[in-house]
């Protein structure tokens, strides 16, 4: 199967600390934002809503507010209705200030416990709920297409990506997916993550916090009206081969979320000055973009190609160790 879509509108968040590294090249764009620039009551408008989602949850729903919002779509929310959502994330999380209120109880009066916990619990159970974030953006922004969630890091993102190529090709209600992850770097137990991942970083590096979500179709009814084309180029099974693959002469650059052997300091301003750099190391700049990583790639992507349309960029993803995925992103 050949896994074509086209990419018709992006959004992507960061910690502002990490955003404003790149800032030069979000001018006049409003596909990347800074976390503290994120106003969540634009997409979500009831507080209750609000309260109820976790942080993670929140961001990714922003992420597909913008994606939905830069895509031409934006003013025709009928088109959206039976479109598909594929979110990646981790198993959900807890709410530190419920756990400290529950805690505060206990000290205060044992009897009080149970009630504070029959108050607070229901909410904190919808944030570990995983398939919520799938569901949130189903209800907020009333698409009723098949909705599903992916959890696994950046073979969840990846295994998403395709999924949601192969449901809109044989499904017949909707071409269109909104396919989106989160990552939020800032959860206590991302530091037991990063001891067991198998993409754990180096010492001393951490996860982003970040999300990003891509609205895409199959149909070459929309190719027109596409930000731009991304294209499943393939697995390499070590960085060699990966290697090879970045110097080939109609690449302008290279997106890479992992940790290359290779001693290169990609750096995004020399790549919108022409200047011949290759390899870009995401994870190196920002983090470990994990749920989130696949997703990012494409919004950055889009977001360069605007710069040089006339340009490829490649997008490499690693699985597992030693093995990428790749993926063109073109005009």
């Amino acid at each position: 199967m050949i896994y074509n879509a086209y990419i018709l509108g992006v959004g992507a968040s960061l910690e502002n600390e990490i955003f404003n590294t790149f800032s030069d090249i979000n001018i006049d764009n409003d596909r990347l934002i800074g976390l503290e620039q994120i106003q969540y009551s634009n997409y979500i408008k009831k507080k209750r809503d609000l309260n109820n989602m976790s942080e993670s949850q929140c961001l990714l729903v922003a992420a597909s507010g913008e994606a939905i919002n830069t895509s031409p779509f934006s003013t025709k929310p009928e088109v959206l209705e039976n479109a598909n959502i594929y979110t990646v994330c981790s198993i959900g999380e807890r709410d530190v200030k419920v756990d400290e209120r529950t805690k505060h109880a206990w000290t205060q009066d044992v009897s009080t416990v149970n009630a504070e916990i029959a108050r607070l619990r229901p909410t904190q159970l919808l944030m570990e709920l995983a398939n919520l974030y799938s569901a949130n953006i189903s209800i907020l922004f009333n698409i009723c297409g098949e909705s599903l969630t992916f959890i696994g890091e950046q073979s969840g993102a990846s295994q998403a990506f395709k999924h949601a190529i192969e449901h809109t090709l044989t499904a017949t209600e909707s071409p269109i997916s909104l396919v989106g992850g989160v990552s939020n770097g800032s959860r206590e137990i991302i530091a037991e993550a990063i001891e067991h991942s198998v993409n754990s970083l180096a010492e001393g590096r951490k996860f982003a916090k970040a999300s990003a979500s891509a609205l895409i179709s199959t149909s070459e009814a929309h190719r027109d009206i596409a930000v731009a084309k991304v294209s499943l180029v393939g697995s390499y099974d070590d960085e060699a081969a990966l290697l090879e693959k970045i110097n080939e002469p109609q690449y302008v650059s290279c997106l890479v979320t992992t940790e290359l052997t290779t001693d290169v300091e990609g750096n995004l301003d020399s790549i919108t000055e022409g200047d011949g750099t290759k390899i870009i190391n995401l994870t190196k700049r920002f983090g470990y973009l994990a749920e989130a990583s696949l997703s990012f790639q494409f919004a950055l992507a889009v977001v360069l190609l605007n710069k040089q349309p006339e340009k490829h960029f490649l997008v490499a993803c690693q699985m597992i160790d030693g093995r990428y995925q790749t993926y063109e992103i073109s005009k």
